[in-house]
C-alpha cells in the first residue's frame, strides 16, 4: 500500500477505541513477522508461505472468542 503499510494500519486501528477490538491477523513474509505483529498489537500472525488450514484455525479461533462476548 502506497505511503502506509499494515503494521502502522493495525496500530491506527488499535489505537481507536471503536476500532481496537477487531481481531487484526499479519499475514507477512517478513522474518520478523512476530516482532512487527506485536509492536502493531496485532492479535496473532502467519508467516508466508502458509497453509490455508492454519489461516483457518487462526480465524476460528477469534470468530469463537468474539462469538462468547455477543
Amino acid at each position: 500500500m502506497p505511503g502506509i503499510d499494515g503494521v502502522e494500519i493495525a496500530k491506527t486501528l488499535k489505537y481507536n477505541p471503536k476500532t481496537r477490538s477487531i481481531p487484526i491477523i499479519i499475514i507477512s513474509a517478513n522474518r520478523d513477522i512476530s516482532k512487527k505483529a506485536e509492536e502493531s498489537g496485532a492479535d496473532d500472525y502467519l508467516s508466508k508461505p502458509f497453509e490455508m488450514v492454519d489461516l483457518e484455525k487462526i480465524v476460528k479461533k477469534y470468530l469463537e472468542k468474539n462469538k462468547s462476548k455477543v
